[in-house]
């Protein structure tokens, strides 16, 4: 929710180069520092006010060293949300960056998410 929240780049370099062996982390957005604008461009964060209108859930964990910093970045995020005007509605938990969490947050997102595709 903000790429570029201090030690995201480097879990994006870590999470491509672990997940997809040989794969140039910096084909994704460039290089954080010289493409700044590319990064802030897909950044959430500094997108956040053109999302007036739509509705939002952000839910993060607390628990293990990669969900602690979606927390640290989906607060973040939140946080401009609420500064900009836009509501959102958040939940935020202990838990770990796991599929258990995941599953539970899908389940409670669940009917905002039918209502936006149009599921009864």
């Amino acid at each position: 929710m903000h790429i570029l929240e201090p030690g995201v780049p480097q879990a994006v370099m870590a999470g491509t180069t672990i997940g997809c062996f040989g794969t140039d982390w910096k084909r994704l957005w460039g290089d954080p520092a010289a493409q700044r604008s590319v990064w802030r461009a897909h950044n959430p964060y500094d997108q956040a006010g053109k999302l007036k209108g739509v509705e939002l859930y952000v839910a993060a964990g607390a628990g293990d060293l990669v969900e602690d910093l979606a927390n640290r970045a989906a607060r973040a995020f939140a946080g401009r949300l609420e500064r900009l005007g836009v509501p959102v509605r958040t939940h935020f938990y202990r838990g770990g960056h796991n599929y258990d969490s995941w599953q539970r947050e899908l389940y409670r997102a669940y009917p905002m998410l039918s209502r936006a595709i149009g599921a009864q």
